[in-house]
């Protein structure tokens, strides 16, 4: 195995292989390598010219051999990159082999494996040869030093007690944990601490004031300004499942609510039994504005969306529209690989 901060030197120095299995169980160091990378190969005024992207499935070893013996346009090497390696098969193996032990200074490809080193043949031709490199998970208990070390090295401090606070409230994801550290830090100078207040004003209260504003307009049926505030969190770096999560818990809360009121609940006890403590007025307006039926078509909705985000099927910003469209100006179709809608 190669350690990612040795293969980060190996770029430096311009002394990388012509291919590698990276092994992603960590997606941020990941992108940030995959990104140095691409500075360093790809010149900026060509884009990505002499990028392929190829995806396992689709391909074969034959087909990435190919690909990677074509000779770059503008850059200095074509760079190659398979995701989801581990679904190629070992057919032409010899063929594989041979490539790998070829020296190849036009070329450097990558293929990307999920969570553990596929157990392929070509894989373990890689392996003997040291050319995989593992992005492990990172360890729960060590996000809070990660976070501290994060802003020491960008000349900030935060105490113990909101570097833990931060970590509790958005979990492993280091992509997001960064994003909301680097916009805490606008708002210090150079040796300021950040504590537990600025950690909840800046950075969690922020968020769930978006998350709120994002459900509240689709409950609204206010498509535009619905389709505004996606784009713009996911401009500002949130994952489309984080997304996709929060309408799913604010439209669940709905369809008990209706369930509940549809039974003869009143309004004050529809809410405390769903746990709306605030807006509560409003709330069972929009309880009020979807029928039982149209919550659950909705349910079924963000479902499909999930399932299509997890498989690829259209991009993720496409279903995420899509889902609003279905919310807010009742469309009576959903895109589906399956074809159950």
């Amino acid at each position: 195995m190669v350690d990612v901060n040795i293969f980060r030197n190996l770029i430096k120095e311009n002394k990388l292989s012509h291919v590698y299995l990276f092994v992603v169980q960590e997606t941020y160091d990941f992108q940030k390598i995959l990104d140095e990378i691409k500075t360093r190969f790809l010149p900026e005024e060509f884009g990505d010219f002499d990028l392929d992207r190829l995806e396992g499935k689709d391909t074969d070893l034959m087909g990435v051999i190919h690909t990677s013996n074509t000779t770059p346009m503008a850059a200095e090497k074509r760079l190659i990159v398979v995701s989801n390696a581990e679904t190629i098969s070992d057919h032409s193996l010899e063929e594989f082999k041979k490539f790998a032990s070829t020296p190849n200074d036009n070329c450097l490809l990558l293929m990307i494996a999920n969570d553990e080193i596929p157990s392929k043949k070509w894989a373990e031709i890689l392996l003997k040869k040291n050319l995989i490199v593992e992005f492990k998970k990172f360890d729960e208990k060590n996000i809070p030093g990660w976070i501290i070390n994060y802003l020491r090295k960008r000349g900030y401090s935060i105490s113990a007690n909101a570097a833990r606070a931060l970590a509790d409230q958005i979990g492993d994801n280091l992509a997001e944990i960064t994003h909301q550290l680097d916009k805490a830090m606008i708002f210090f100078q150079k040796g300021d601490t950040i504590d537990d207040n600025a950690v909840r004003d800046l950075v969690l209260r922020s968020r769930r004031h978006k998350f709120w504003e994002l459900s509240d307009a689709a409950a609204e049926k206010k498509l535009s300004t619905s389709l505004l505030l996606l784009n713009h969190m996911m401009e500002d770096g949130e994952s489309e499942v984080v997304l996709l999560g929060v309408l799913n818990n604010y439209f669940r809360k709905l369809l008990n609510a209706r369930y509940l009121f549809d039974s003869g609940l009143r309004p004050e006890e529809v809410c405390e039994t769903v746990g709306q403590k605030w807006f509560q007025k409003k709330f069972m307006e929009q309880v009020k504005r979807f029928k039982f039926r149209h919550l659950e078509r909705i349910s079924g909705f963000i479902r499909q969306t999930d399932e299509n985000i997890k498989t690829g099927y259209l991009t993720p910003r496409d279903n995420l529209e899509r889902l609003l469209y279905n919310i807010c100006a009742d469309y009576r179709d959903f895109p589906c690989a399956t074809g159950r809608f």
